[in-house]
Parts: structure tokens; sequence; C-alpha cells
């Protein structure tokens, strides 16, 4: 993958803070398999339209729920 490429992933912190979430929740739910993540050197990285997806099925859900 080329730098500019992983320049735009998110940190477990960005992704958490997009989510309304703890760091731990995001990582809980990259290995549920609910957001697609990559690991390097310097830490799990977190793909942005994973993310931005899986923010709308949470809305849906909780918008099913009232």
């Amino acid at each position: 993958m080329k730098e500019a490429e992983i320049n735009r992933w998110l940190t477990l912190s960005q992704a958490a803070r997009l989510l309304g979430v703890t760091p731990q929740m995001v990582h809980n739910y990259c290995w549920a398999g609910k957001l697609k993540f990559i690991n390097t050197p310097l830490g799990r990285l977190i793909d942005p339209e994973s993310v931005r997806k899986f923010a709308q099925t949470r809305t849906v859900k909780k918008n099913r729920r009232r």
C-alpha cells in the first residue's frame, strides 16, 4: 500500500471520536469484523469508509428501536 493511501486511514482514537465510542470499542469492532483495518509498525489504522458505513448502520438500528 502506498503512503498516500495509508495517510487517509484513521487511528483508533480518530475512529472512536467519529463513532462516539472508546478506542477499546473500535478495537473490538475491528476484531468482530465490523471495521476494516490494517496493522502497521506504528499501530492499527482504520479504513474511514468502513467507519462511515458502520456509523450509518448503527444509526439505522438505533432508529428502529424507537
